[in-house]
């Protein structure tokens, strides 16, 4: 098969480092921005991870952290909090409903299903909370430019 240069360098990555994160950055609004992980269901999380909002370094550092959390034991599972991606804040995972992956997660689809005959089916959205009041997204009273930064993707779509 023939595979385009992104998807040489994908697959290398994903063969050399364990996994390899793709941000898609929309050029007007940096917070409508998002990153996610490919190659991860087969490693020990056995799912792929989405951070939307915030920005790109940001996003791919929490990816990675989880990652090396995940590899010291932590298990990565639905309403979990996860310690020591922002200073001072505890973040919260929650697995995407199966109708917004083929809408955010295009090579993560691409890579499980060419490369690992593989439907992908589990990804987790890392939300992170306001710095000032620590709420989340689903929570009243919520900042609406927060909600709008942090699509909520383990509602199915409408």
């Amino acid at each position: 098969m023939t595979y385009s240069d992104y998807e040489k360098k994908l697959i290398k990555n994903v063969e050399e480092y364990g996994f390899q994160t793709t941000s898609v950055t929309d050029t007007e609004d940096e917070n409508a921005s998002f990153t996610y992980s490919i190659g991860l269901l087969t490693s020990t999380i056995k799912a792929e991870i989405i951070v939307c909002g915030l920005n790109n370094k940001i996003r791919q550092s929490m990816i990675s952290d989880i990652v090396k959390q995940c590899k010291s034991g932590f298990i990565l599972r639905d309403g979990c909090e996860i310690d020591d991606l922002l200073i001072g804040h505890k973040c919260i995972a929650k697995r995407v409903h199966p109708t917004h992956i083929d809408q955010y997660l295009l090579s993560a689809i691409w890579y499980n299903k060419k490369i690992l005959n593989l439907n992908l089916n589990d990804v987790f959205q890392v939300f992170w909370p306001v710095a000032q009041s620590g709420q989340f997204p689903w929570e009243d009273d919520c900042d609406p430019a927060i909600i709008e930064m942090q699509p909520l993707l383990y509602k199915a779509k409408v």
